[in-house]
């Protein structure tokens, strides 16, 4: 099989490609850093059977870069699924951001993958299957005070994968949302959390365990479950006080 993977270099994205490419699963790896993606992909290429191409496109409002990744990904009509695990923060991000930040931050972890869907959507309804899968945040199950944009960037990307199952509810194209805690990436190196970081190794198994049941949204690590009922239902006096 073959899947494409946007957001493939470091964090989830380099543990999912481990995983598939383990698997003997062809891969179409996509990600910003054209060095360090070259060399990700020799590495898997050298360790394992499947054919690992490199993709690399910079999502970013400014530049054109939809109109590159079409011409890059024109011959790919054989896809048996998407990955999304994209996103990008910033430590600026308030509710008084700039127009900038705001538009960088509501393409990386949105827009572009509402974008890329769109592109192969019709791909996966003529095979008459596919998998689509997302990865959200729990940043996004209320408002806060820090992240603002991209928490809300990550309720919309919710919402969509919401609407992108109502709408293949009668297909084989499978549509699944991961609503990520923290995870154990580089970025996250040196912080502390309230709540445990969760290993991006695991998640990939379980993703790929997964990867054929049908269901809408499930949360990693699965703790998160729980904890989501406690953040969404504390009294408005308790939730103000809280930074997570």
């Amino acid at each position: 099989m073959k899947f494409l993977i946007i957001g493939a270099s470091s964090g989830l994205g380099r543990s999912l490609s481990e995983a598939l490419a383990a698997s003997g699963h062809d891969l179409v790896l996509v990600a910003s850093d054209e060095r360090d993606l070259s060399v990700q992909c020799a590495d898997l290429s050298l360790r394992y059977h499947g054919m690992i191409v490199p993709v690399a496109c910079h999502i970013d409002p400014r530049n054109q870069w939809l109109d590159a990744f079409k011409d890059r990904m024109s011959m790919m009509t054989d896809l048996d699924g998407i990955f999304f695990p994209l996103g990008w923060s910033s430590d600026r991000d308030s509710v008084a951001l700039d127009s900038e930040h705001v538009d960088a931050l509501v393409e990386s972890n949105f827009s572009a993958i509402v974008k890329i869907v769109s592109l192969f959507l019709n791909h996966f309804l003529a095979r008459g299957r596919g998998s689509i899968v997302g990865f959200g945040s729990v940043a996004s199950l209320r408002g806060r005070s820090n992240n603002v944009v991209y928490a809300a960037a990550k309720r919309a990307l919710s919402s969509y994968f919401e609407s992108l199952r109502h709408a293949l509810a009668n297909t084989q194209i499978r549509v699944q949302f991961y609503q990520l805690g923290y995870v154990d990436t580089p970025r996250n190196f040196g912080k502390r959390f309230l709540f445990p970081q969760g290993d991006p190794k695991i998640a990939a198994k379980r993703v790929m365990k997964n990867l054929h049941r049908d269901f809408g949204r499930v949360f990693f690590p699965r703790f998160w479950f729980i904890i989501q009922y406690v953040v969404r239902w504390l009294p408005w006096r308790i939730f103000k006080r809280l930074n997570f």
